[in-house]
Order: structure tokens, then C-alpha cells, then sequence
């Protein structure tokens, strides 16, 4: 309640919350923690800004923990390549964005498309 909704410290606190709860194993709480940061990040941001990626790689994380692989897929590959980028392959949130991508293959059972992301 001290910082606006635009803020980054408050969307990056809405990000890390809602990947928590998706790892905590209550998805279904943290996926609008994570639309409604993603939402505000295109609104308040360049296109440019690596923080909108990241974003979409958490959310597509998030449906791909309640199976919702076919809508994770865009969300995982476009937080991926934009991340990778805007700063670089090696860099370590792009790193967790590509493990993101391969497991989603290996638990959607296609492992063949997760290959390139090795």
C-alpha cells in the first residue's frame, strides 16, 4: 500500500509472490498475482524492458504447474527469447527461463522440443 501499482519493487514482490505460491503448489493463487503483474508491466513499460518477458516466463511457469501446457507454451518461449534478448543468453534469469521451457516439454512428454533449449 505504500508504493502505486506501477511500482517495480511492488510489481517485483507481486512476481516473486506469485512464483511462491506456484512453487508451494497453489498455482491457482498466484496466477493472478502474476496476470495482473504482466498486465501492468506492458502498461507501464517500453516494449524494450526485460522485465516484461520475465514476467510472461513466470506466469507460462505458473500454468505449466496446473497443467495448462498449450496456453503455457507462448508465454514460456516469448519470456525466453526476449529475455535471452535483452540480456543475454548466460545471464542467470534467462538461465531459469529456459530450464522453465524444458520442463514443460519433459512433463508435457515432448522432450524432442526441448531439445534446442539444452
Amino acid at each position: 500500500k505504500f508504493f502505486p501499482a506501477e511500482h517495480y519493487v511492488r510489481l517485483n514482490a507481486q512476481v516473486a509472490l506469485g512464483l511462491s505460491l506456484t512453487r508451494l503448489s497453489r498455482p491457482a493463487e498466484g496466477e493472478p498475482l502474476l496476470r495482473d503483474a504482466l498486465a501492468i508491466r506492458h502498461r507501464a513499460l517500453s516494449a524494450e524492458n526485460p522485465l516484461i518477458p520475465l514476467a510472461e516466463s513466470a506466469l507460462g511457469e505458473c500454468l505449466a504447474a496446473q497443467k495448462r501446457y498449450a496456453e503455457a507454451e507462448p508465454l514460456l518461449v516469448s519470456g525466453y527469447t526476449g529475455a535471452k534478448s535483452k540480456l543475454g543468453e548466460q545471464e542467470p534469469r534467462v538461465v531459469e527461463c529456459r530450464r522453465r521451457l524444458v520442463n514443460l516439454y519433459e512433463t508435457w512428454e515432448k522432450p524432442e522440443r526441448a531439445q534446442p533449449y539444452r
